[in-house]
């Protein structure tokens, strides 16, 4: 049988793991509040951020 899970457009098969200090690990809890949001999707939303904004910097 397989293995079904919440239906999602994006299939998310990559893992990350990495190290982050305190203070970047607080401002992490802080954006996952305000978000609303587990650590993945906050992360996920905080790249699309930065690579919106460095894509409209490299337009200028």
């Amino acid at each position: 049988m397989k293995k079904m899970g919440r239906p999602t457009d994006a299939k998310k098969d990559i893992w990350i793991k990495f190290r982050m200090d305190h203070n970047t690990n607080e401002k992490l809890e802080i954006c996952m509040e305000l978000l609303n949001s587990n650590k993945s999707e906050a992360i996920r939303k905080s790249i699309l951020a930065l690579y919106n904004r460095l894509m409209e910097e490299s337009v200028k």
